[in-house]
């Protein structure tokens, strides 16, 4: 409430320090500015409503449509704000922040700019002696999640790995499925289920990835888990490759009063890992989000026991699955756009 009264305040004495022909153009006016300061305090509800008032007493002012362009944009209607930017132009060709407003906008949307053309007896007959006042403004608009997934509140996990006969692909399969559930549960709102067998869900029944991807078992799975969204990691590739090195250190010996060259054995550790991970919604069996990860991990360790390197290096693989929970992460939550436009108000 106490930044409409500001902005009220000082237009008021804005629109009040000169002198003034017409009580239409004053209404106008004040309107027209008092929608300005609005768009630049992000009140844009209260923005249009001053704008369309201020259009109503004045349809044949460029700054009007200048702004109320930039209001359609915010709410994304972007025709409307395309249509309002060219009648700015249009109206009075003669002031370049109208033409620049839609080439910035042209550009965002479209990547390509176009000058707009009008018709030219009409442009060379107007003339603005009017005194105007820009302000840059940068807005920020909540655009929806490329995947809406606010109706989905209970998922399942599941994995898949490429080769059931490696032990260390099923092993390591496990250990990344634990890690995935633990970073998504993490970022997310979901309630994700205790770990469930294929086999135990569909009895003697065998099923494969191929036909778990098909819509009708998805929605067959999660109806008796009663679910809302399944996951499915899928170890596509596990390579681990062990050398043993060393490197020469040295210490300075006081006893000798020299320095002492050794080697210092240690493993060098590269881990080729490929995993994709799925994630179908509930209800229709639909996925709603797919995604191939593939990169080789380092690390040393001190010594020459290869054996008593742990499979799974909680540390090494925690930055490979950061990278997919934070993907999903990013296109399941609402984005934020910035944009940069001209705000126009008459002195």
């Amino acid at each position: 409430m106490w930044k409409h009264k500001v902005v009220w305040i000082f237009l008021v004495l804005l629109t009040g320090c000169g002198t003034v022909s017409s009580t239409v153009k004053q209404e106008w006016t004040l309107q027209n500015n008092l929608g300005a300061e609005y768009i630049k305090s992000g009140l844009m509800n209260d923005a249009k409503l001053h704008l369309l008032k201020a259009l109503e007493l004045a349809p044949q002012k460029a700054l009007i449509y200048n702004n109320l362009g930039i209001i359609y944009e915010y709410f994304n209607k972007k025709e409307e704000a395309k249509q309002a930017y060219q009648k700015a132009i249009e109206l009075d060709s003669q002031t370049p922040v109208y033409q620049k407003n839609l080439n910035s906008f042209e550009k965002e949307y479209s990547g390509t700019i176009t000058t707009f053309k009008q018709n030219p007896k009409r442009s060379a007959s107007l003339k603005t002696s009017a005194k105007i006042s820009t302000s840059k403004i940068v807005i920020t608009r909540t655009l929806d999640p490329k995947i809406k997934i606010d109706k989905i509140n209970r998922v399942v996990v599941f994995a898949f790995p490429e080769n059931q006969q490696d032990k260390n692909t099923l092993e390591i399969n496990k250990m990344m499925l634990e890690l995935f559930k633990l970073n998504i549960s993490e970022e997310s709102s979901f309630y994700i289920l205790e770990d469930y067998e294929i086999k135990e869900l569909f009895g003697d029944e065998s099923i494969t990835l191929e036909e778990l991807n098909k819509s009708s078992k998805v929605v067959t799975l999660n109806k008796i888990l009663s679910t809302d969204g399944l996951f499915i990691i899928k170890i596509n590739k596990f390579n681990d490759n062990r050398q043993k090195d060393f490197e020469l250190k040295n210490y300075y010996s006081t006893e000798k009063k020299e320095f002492i060259y050794y080697q210092q054995p240690y493993i060098k550790r590269n881990v080729q890992l490929s995993v994709s991970i799925s994630f179908f919604e509930g209800v229709t069996g639909n996925i709603l989000w797919n995604k191939a990860y593939e990169d080789t991990i380092s690390t040393t360790y001190l010594g020459d026991d290869k054996e008593a390197i742990p499979l799974f290096d909680k540390q090494l693989f925690k930055d490979f699955i950061n990278k997919p929970v934070e993907d999903f992460r990013n296109e399941t939550s609402p984005q934020q756009k910035l944009y940069e436009r001209m705000v126009v108000i008459e002195k």
